[in-house]
Formats: C-alpha cells, sequence, structure tokens
C-alpha cells in the first residue's frame, strides 16, 4: 500500500505540465535599429528563478516553467525594458498571460494586457558615461575662486580712494572741531589744570630718604 501511494504521488509530480514562454525583442519608434545583443542578455522570471538567453535575431524562449504568477524582466548591457507579470498555466483556454507593470508595485497591481507571444521593445538606452557639457559662461563666473579673485581686484582700485577720502574726512572733522572756540577753550582749561597739579605736586614733595639720612648722620 506504501509503495502504491509512492509510485501515485511520483507519478503526479512527472505528470505536472510545464510550459513555455517565448517572445521576441522588436524596435521601435525610438530605437528603430537595435545594436547585437551579448552573451549576458538574458530574460528572467522572478529575478533570476528562470531564464531564457536573447538570440541575435532578439527571439527567446524560457522552458520548463510551472504555474503560477511570475515578475518577467528583460535584461541587456545597453537597453532597458518595461517589466511584466507573466501568468502560466492558470486559465483553462490561455496558457499564457501577460500584464505590464510598474516597479516597486505587488504583483497583483498589475496593468493592461499585453500581446502574446511577447513583442518587447527597449524604453531607455543605458548611459555608462556622463555627457560632456558645453561651455557656460555662468559656470565660470559663480567658481568660489573666480569670485574671490575678482572681490581681491576690486579691493586693489577700490581701497585706496576709500582710504584717501577717509583721512581727508578726518582731517575735516579735526580741523572743525579746533575751530569751535568753546571746545578749544576747554581744551585749554582742561590742559593748563593739568600742568598746575603737576607742577604742585613737585613743590609739595619733600627730601628723599637718603638725604634725610645724611643730614641726621652729619648732626650727629
Amino acid at each position: 500500500m506504501l509503495f502504491l501511494s509512492f509510485l501515485l504521488l511520483s507519478n503526479s509530480i512527472f505528470c505536472a505540465q510545464l510550459y513555455r514562454i517565448e517572445g521576441r525583442i522588436t524596435p521601435s519608434e525610438k530605437f528603430p535599429v537595435l545594436e547585437t545583443f551579448g552573451q549576458s542578455s538574458r530574460v528572467f522570471l522572478d529575478n533570476g528563478v528562470l531564464s531564457g538567453l536573447i538570440q541575435q535575431n532578439g527571439r527567446f524562449i524560457i522552458h520548463d516553467v510551472p504555474s503560477g504568477n511570475f515578475t518577467l524582466k528583460v535584461v541587456t548591457d545597453r537597453y532597458k525594458f518595461p517589466l511584466l507579470r507573466a501568468d502560466v498555466g492558470l486559465d483553462s483556454k490561455r496558457k499564457v498571460i501577460i500584464h505590464s507593470m510598474r516597479l516597486g508595485t505587488p504583483l497583483e497591481a498589475s496593468g493592461p494586457e499585453v500581446a502574446y507571444p511577447l513583442r518587447i521593445s527597449p524604453v531607455e538606452q543605458i548611459e555608462y558615461f556622463d555627457k560632456r557639457e558645453g561651455f557656460n559662461i555662468m559656470s565660470i563666473l559663480s567658481n568660489p575662486m573666480m569670485l574671490m579673485s575678482m572681490v581681491s581686484l576690486a579691493l586693489v582700485f577700490i581701497a585706496p580712494k576709500m582710504l584717501s577720502n577717509l583721512g581727508k574726512t578726518i582731517i575735516r572733522t579735526s580741523l572743525s572741531f579746533l575751530k569751535d572756540e568753546e571746545t578749544l577753550k576747554e581744551v585749554q582749561e582742561t590742559q593748563s589744570t593739568m600742568n598746575s597739579f603737576l607742577s604742585g605736586s613737585q613743590m609739595q614733595e619733600g627730601p628723599s630718604f637718603s638725604e634725610r639720612l645724611a643730614t641726621m648722620m652729619a648732626e650727629k
């Protein structure tokens, strides 16, 4: 009985129906002429669970695909392709049904149906190098080093004029200050007061300690 169950189970496994997904990479209005596909160009199901090689004429076949839902992705070294969803063996009338998808959306959130057998066209070319920008005067003027040089050059010519004008202003202010009679009188009074204070302090000063000591010794 156990042996019979094992035979039935193995028979059901081996008799499970497998399918294939086929299609072709075709040119488009954006890319009317496609470059040769390399050996690394493949069509993947679920990021590599199953895959099929893209031939030189653009045709591909993925064999031995079980029933289920899969993401289908075309990978080449020159072009980018739209992401697709493949429903395999889930419809009694049609073995393979393809829907469009958006990157980052769940598998259930598929887009409109795509004709089968597949005809997939590239949507964008892969750029490995940045395009060289043309000459732009604004990029030079916005350079920090260029701005510092321009400011330094401006200071060389403007600073002497600013200093000369500042010196003239100080002189004029000083002369106007001295011409003011009241201010001049106050300055003179302050100066005389300081002179009398200094002279009075000198007169009040007595003999030094050494002189006093010498006088005391002479008296003895």
